[in-house]
This record gives C-alpha cells, structure tokens and sequence, in this order.
C-alpha cells in the first residue's frame, strides 16, 4: 500500500514538473489624456417615468501618455431627472440637458486603434462613468476602464484603471497595464 501511495506521488511530481507556469509582466503604472473630436451623436430615445435612455456615438484620440491614437465609442446612458414632469419638457436637443439637474449612468464601449507603449495594434475597453448635472461647461465625470481585449501587437495587453475630466475638457486616465509574455 505504501508503494502504491509513493509510486502514485511520484508520477504527480513528475507531471507537475512537465507543466511550465505562465507568468504575465509585472504591471506598470500608467497615466495620460484623451480628448473628443465629434461631437455625440444621439440614438433614439426612451422615456421611464423620471429615466431618459438613450445611446451615442462619438470619436476621439489619446494624445499623451502610452496609449497613442484614435478611438470610436458607442455609449448607452441612462439620465435620472428624479420627476416624470421634468422628462416631459425637455428640451428636444440633448446637448441642452446638462443644465437641468439629473444624475446619469454611461457605459461605453470603446474601439482604440493606434499603438500602446509603441506596439500598435487594436483594443476594446469598457468604460463607465457617473455624472452629476448640471454643470458650468462639461459634466463632472469620473469612472473606471477595463481592457477586454486587443489584436496585433496589443493581444495580450490588459489593463484597469479610472478616468476622469479635467479644465478643457481634456480627459485623464490613470491605472495598470501589463503584457503576457
């Protein structure tokens, strides 16, 4: 019996052996901006009681930092005006909703192409970011980013982290990337 024991720990050590671990890069830090170039072009739009839903599109560019190049965003947005009144006379154009006091919820789906520390390739991250209205020029974001997935070079890039607006409506992110090797 205690052969058997020994022999079947034996052949476990060894196939443990034969099993090479996978270790990704360590993480590096990283910060930068972005910007929009379009401005948003709105989908239909639902009305919920106090909630307006609707979707954007919109195109942009990382312009410092290691993510260099363009990106397309499709953006679903949830607005919370607190009073079905409200809902039902807003404005016809969006762009004026930022001054009626409501809380939105974005979750935005976004295409980058360009290169990341050099490597070029495409990625795909999600975004989300909570807003309070209203604002003076530009809302007030922040939120997080996730990379869910890239080609060429950036296939094996991941990464997190938050974003948020800064004066000039030049957006910061900050966070952790990492290549597998």
């Amino acid at each position: 019996m205690k052969k058997i024991v020994f022999l079947i720990a034996a052949v476990i050590l060894l196939i443990s052996m034969t099993i090479l671990p996978a270790f990704a890069t360590t993480p590096s830090a990283v910060s930068g901006t972005f910007i929009g170039l379009t401005y948003p072009v709105y989908g239909p739009i639902r009305i919920a009681g106090a909630n307006v839903i609707t979707s954007l599109t919109s195109t942009g560019q990382f312009n410092s930092g290691p993510m260099i190049g363009t990106y397309e965003d499709y953006t679903n947005v949830a607005l919370h005006f607190g009073d079905p009144e409200t809902v039902k006379t807003l404005p016809a154009n969006p762009m004026t909703w930022r001054s009626i006091p409501s809380f939105a919820v974005w979750h935005i789906e976004r295409t980058f192409t360009g290169t990341v520390e050099g490597k070029p390739g495409t990625l795909t991250m999600h975004m989300e970011a909570k807003i309070g209205y209203p604002t003076v020029t530009y809302p007030s974001l922040e939120g997080t980013w996730v990379i869910i997935s890239g080609t060429g070079d950036l296939a094996n890039l991941h990464g997190q982290g938050t974003w948020w607006n800064s004066p000039g409506q030049v957006l910061v992110y900050e966070g952790q990337m990492h290549f597998d090797p």
